[in-house]
């Protein structure tokens, strides 16, 4: 699948999707609210290898608009959807992102969230992991700030994963 990111204004982008069999979907979208989670979706499904996160499923056919139906999103929390595994690891990140946390700090956050769920913490949920995220989210920002009005960024699904250093 080919993911398009236009920069339409300093306000404003448009996601457009091209799945391998040919159809296309678009939205115009508020790049404060979503151009950062998107790509942190991006980063985290990528490195952690995720095949039915987001993009996986948009890749699979599933319409941007189910994945947007709030009856929908509840169902990503069920046990072992990787969607809502996705979710729960890019909502902590972007206060990593921004400077509000630290990696180490962050992954015990992690450690912490998953037990009060109840939850086994993923193997790949790693400080390595999420230093390899972000470096992937320093390239993307970086792409995505050389893209000029009315230019677009293009992504590729699945995308290949960075190897981790030893």
């Amino acid at each position: 699948m080919r993911i398009l990111l236009s920069r339409l204004s300093n306000t404003h982008h448009r996601l457009e999707i091209v799945r391998d069999d040919g159809s296309r979907e678009s939205a115009d979208l508020v790049s404060r609210s979503f151009l950062l989670h998107d790509l942190l979706h991006f980063a985290v499904e990528s490195e952690a290898g995720l095949k039915e996160g987001f993009w996986g499923l948009l890749a699979r056919g599933t319409p941007l608009a189910k994945l947007n139906d709030r009856e929908n999103a509840m169902k990503a929390f069920e046990p072992g959807v990787e969607l809502g595994l996705a979710e729960s690891v890019v909502g902590p990140m972007t206060a990593l992102v921004q400077g509000k946390i630290d990696a180490a700090g962050l992954v015990r956050a992690f450690h912490e969230q998953f037990r009060v769920k109840a939850d086994h913490v993923p193997d790949w949920l790693t400080e390595g992991f999420v230093m390899r995220v972000m470096e992937r989210m320093r390239r993307l920002l970086g792409q995505w700030k050389a893209t000029r009005f009315g230019d677009r960024m293009e992504l590729g699904w699945p995308p290949e994963r960075q190897q981790p250093e030893h």
